[in-house]
């Protein structure tokens, strides 16, 4: 997967059992300690916009490869030295049959 929304993952090391990602360094830590790092009102409220902006272009890159990710919460939204927040932990995605029928229009969300 190669998008700026997704948290890249450069390979897995093998240790004692035990396997370990490698990943970029994401100083800003989840989205919940980044938004309490605000001083103002102001100035958290531009962080969660830019943070639900990047939430939303990630899961719009999963659903477009056809990809559920199945545990979004804000401790799988990383946020990088720019504030740009990366989606991470694909422990319980899902690969959609996209050859699977549409379900009936009763069925279907309205709006």
């Amino acid at each position: 997967m190669t998008s700026p929304y997704i948290l890249p993952l450069y390979g897995v090391l093998p240790i004692m059992g035990r396997r370990f990602f490698m990943s970029p360094l994401m100083p800003n830590g989840d989205a919940m300690s980044y938004l309490g790092q605000g001083t103002s009102f102001e100035d958290r409220h531009a962080k969660a916009i830019k943070l639900l902006h990047g939430f939303a272009c990630a899961v719009e890159y999963l659903h477009d490869m056809g990809i559920i990710h199945a545990d979004l919460k804000p401790a799988q939204l990383l946020v990088d030295g720019h504030g740009e927040c990366k989606l991470t932990d694909f422990g319980f995605a899902k690969v959609v049959d996209r050859s699977t029928p549409e379900p009936p229009a009763e069925l279907q969300p309205r709006g």
